[in-house]
């Protein structure tokens, strides 16, 4: 049956006429809870969204919302999130209706996406009240922000090791004078990574974040050098009355935005980002997919674990993007051992600036060394030639073409032969030939290097 806006109207009306402030509504707010986890690569509200509009909020005050039961706080939380939770209502739009709007839209978001993984999930266990600790005018629009306890799953939601216990935390935006949608959600303390706060508006115009009570720092953009090494310029977080409201410079990247902990020992956190704004360009990284090794007789192990290591020797010499929210390794890598036992990774890692850049990483035990190589030229014969330099060699790759090679002062028959990658002596010149399937083969000489 179809509702006219006249009937919601005047329903709304009767229905709230007797509304009392917020604490008489707390009781009556669900406590289910968001999506699985926020990955360490900024994920996107996108789809997952949920706009509460006038007739979402309607059903949510006109029906007693059903309140799952939630086991007893297995740990205490926190005194810092603590403070947090019982801290009151920040900001200049805070008001009794406006506090009462912001829970019945938070209501209708947890009874609708966000509640399969929370009820008793791989995300957690919602406990106590739900509280608006923030409500604030933005270059955006209004905003508002939530926080509710988060208990550790029980064993049964499926979930690994127990986490701790946290906050899960809500960013809505202003739809209308007359309901709410979701801009942002995660956690503090809880799962993997703190979400440090969401941009709000087109291009994106705002940052805004909560004060935790940690002092944070931000910064709006990265400039990274022509190898890859990334630097930025931060300042801190103006926090105020609960919140920072951040304005953003024009032709800011969303995926370059940055929020974490003035303390470098903590964690970062992640900024998550309107739904279709920042996305990363296109895929510049060579078209090719797996792992290949050119050691004889040795297996490469699989793409997906070499990617890992391979990023995270970039990230620890700074090669990727501080918060790790933006960049990417290729879909391939060649493999291979060294004559004193070194493992090679060759690979290529993308950043927000959609430039693609060649890297080496040789492993000697618990040590790593990068080896920045430039960028590579998919229309050569060999797209990627790295100089591992010190007499190691150089690394040839050129999937799914056949190559060999010999010294150029010499003639006859070929030193050696391999397919995909190879690694050649880097201190003489060498003849090569790259043929692919039944094309004509290439010949080219590599100078020593």
């Amino acid at each position: 049956m179809l509702v006219t806006d006249d009937q919601v109207r005047t329903a709304l009306q009767v229905a709230t006429a007797s509304l009392q402030p917020a604490p008489a509504l707390l009781p009556q707010v669900h406590q289910r809870i968001r999506r699985t986890a926020i990955r360490r690569r900024c994920e996107r509200i996108g789809g997952a969204s949920v706009v509460i509009a006038l007739a979402a909020i309607s059903v949510a005050v006109l029906r007693p919302p059903h309140v799952p039961q939630v086991a007893a706080a297995a740990a205490p939380l926190p005194q810092r999130y603590q403070a947090v939770l019982d801290r009151p209502t920040g900001g200049d739009l805070a008001s009794g209706a406006a506090r009462t709007s912001v829970l019945t839209a938070y209501s209708a978001w947890v009874d609708g996406p966000a509640e399969a993984n929370y009820v008793d999930g791989p995300g957690g266990r919602l406990a106590g009240e739900p509280n608006v600790v923030w409500m604030g005018s933005t270059p955006a629009g209004a905003a508002a922000i939530t926080v509710q306890e988060l208990q550790p799953p029980t064993a049964s939601s499926g979930a690994g090791p127990a986490q701790t216990t946290g906050l899960y935390v809500t960013y809505f935006g202003a739809v209308s004078t007359e309901g709410w949608h979701v801009v942002g959600d995660g956690t503090f303390g809880a799962e993997w990574q703190d979400l440090g706060g969401v941009l709000m508006g087109p291009d994106p115009q705002v940052l805004v974040a909560l004060d935790t009570g940690a002092p944070m720092r931000y910064a709006t953009m990265a400039t990274i050098e022509p190898n890859g090494y990334v630097e930025r310029n931060f300042q801190s977080v103006p926090f105020s009355d609960g919140a920072a409201v951040i304005p953003l410079p024009a032709g800011t990247k969303p995926d370059q935005v940055v929020v974490q902990p003035t303390d470098r020992s903590q964690p970062n956190t992640v900024v998550m980002r309107p739904a279709g704004t920042g996305q990363d360009g296109p895929r510049t990284t060579l078209p090719w997919e797996g792992a290949y090794s050119f050691t004889p007789g040795v297996s490469s192990p699989p793409a997906d674990t070499l990617a890992m290591r391979f990023e995270d020797a970039l990230r620890r010499d700074g090669f990727t993007d501080p918060n790790g929210t933006t960049g990417a390794p290729s879909g391939w890598f060649a493999y291979g051992l060294l004559s004193d036992g070194a493992e090679v990774v060759v690979g290529e890692y993308q950043l927000g600036d959609g430039v693609a850049r060649l890297y080496a990483v040789v492993f000697a035990g618990a040590r790593s060394e990068v080896i920045p190589a430039g960028r590579a030229d998919p229309a050569a014969a060999l797209p990627v030639r790295v100089n591992l330099g010190a007499g190691r060699g150089r690394v040839l790759v050129r999937v799914g073409a056949a190559i060999s090679w010999r010294r150029a002062d010499r003639t006859g028959p070929p030193d050696g032969t391999a397919r995909d990658t190879a690694l050649l002596p880097a201190r003489i010149a060498m003849a090569v030939l790259v043929r692919v399937g039944n094309d004509a083969p290439q010949a080219l000489t590599l100078p020593p290097g």
